[in-house]
């Protein structure tokens, strides 16, 4: 089966006709193709029981049944008086201000140094 073209075909609304389908290359042909696959868009594929008809090169091989169930829910978002990762945020925080507080007194020193650097070479 691997070596010959492959088609899936599947009725999504019971019509009889064939909405979407799916062809594939032989596997060891030179084409990346030799796979299928079909997106489930809950818009199209209401909940139920489909058949997938599989054909090799033009006749049916095989009948695919293939069950759809919707998951319906809504993320609601953490429980009332959730907390997540606090612990690591108020060091970070902590890290910041502290980082901050070197630079100022780093850029003080520097100008505190600079400014006796320009006075006592006024002063001469």
């Amino acid at each position: 089966m691997a070596d010959l073209n492959r088609t899936i075909r599947v009725d999504l609304d019971g019509d009889g006709v064939y909405d979407q389908r799916c062809e594939t290359a032989p596997s060891n042909s030179s084409s990346i193709k030799d796979e299928c696959s079909f997106l489930l868009d809950a818009d199209r594929w209401s909940a139920g029981t489909y058949h997938l008809d599989v054909f090799s090169n033009g006749t049916l091989w095989r009948s695919l049944n293939l069950t759809v169930i919707h998951d319906y829910h809504e993320e609601l978002g953490p429980p009332q008086g959730y907390t997540f990762n606090n612990e690591s945020s108020a060091p970070e925080e902590k890290q910041g201000d502290e980082d901050l507080e070197d630079s100022l007194r780093n850029i003080a020193i520097i100008l505190f140094t600079a400014s006796a650097v320009v006075w006592f070479a006024r002063r001469e």
